[in-house]
């Protein structure tokens, strides 16, 4: 599934860039080697995919802010986790790269960014961390979590590995950059506010309409699913 979602990032001039952004934008711009080594012209890969934003603040799914200055990543969401990457994506990826594949997914306008090419990349970058896997061959199976160490190499080896379980992730190291996860829930949105002002974020009128909105709108959802 997914939907539209706010992505704002302050490249090291401090500049801030928003944009309406889609949830697959998410992993694309910050699971890469170019964003973690602090390329500043990746944001170009932004202005390519997204349209620009007026304001900064939450958007649908939530918002995502990438503080290259301060080197931390700030995300309310409840679409994708920052810094792991889904093996079952990986590898249909890698069938739409090679044009092998039978399911329609989503994928950047920009080939590069594939998520079976930029693990690729992070494997070479010696930024990933570990790969978790479920023990079970099948959903209707219980297993428990497995941790493997990586065996740096080819890249589709290592995912042909995988390919008889039914789930693995494979988790990124995203140094120097720390992330940060606020709940996707009205106190989490609220702290998350706190901690962009805290950062040095200069909200205007136009900002703080914006996240009076995205809280009450919330607000509403929250008090619905109280009633059910």
């Amino acid at each position: 599934m997914g939907g539209p979602v706010a992505i704002a990032v302050r490249d090291p001039l401090g500049t801030v860039h928003c944009f309406d952004a889609w949830t697959a934008d998410i992993s694309a711009f910050f699971d890469s080697v170019e964003f973690l080594d602090g390329d500043p012209t990746h944001i170009d890969f932004l202005y390519r995919e997204c349209a620009l934003k007026d304001r900064l603040a939450p958007h649908g799914y939530g918002l995502v802010l990438g503080d290259m200055m301060n080197k931390v990543i700030l995300t309310m969401q409840d679409y994708t986790t920052i810094g792991d990457l889904n093996g079952a994506g990986i590898r249909l990826s890698q069938e739409n790269v090679r044009g092998t594949s039978s399911v329609v997914i989503s994928m950047p306008q920009d080939p590069q960014f594939e998520e079976y090419l930029r693990f690729g990349n992070l494997l070479a970058a010696d930024r990933i961390k570990k790969i978790t896997r479920v023990s079970r061959l099948h959903w209707d199976q219980k297993g428990e979590i497995i941790e493997d160490e990586v065996e740096y190499g080819d890249v589709d080896q290592l995912i042909e590995r995988y390919k008889d379980y039914s789930f693995w992730r494979v988790h990124i190291d995203t140094s120097p950059y720390t992330v940060e996860n606020f709940n996707y829930i009205t106190t989490g949105i609220k702290a998350m506010q706190r901690r962009v002002s805290e950062l040095g974020f200069k909200l205007t009128e136009v900002d703080l309409e914006g996240w009076t909105e995205y809280i009450s709108d919330m607000d509403y959802e929250e008090d619905v699913d109280e009633d059910e």
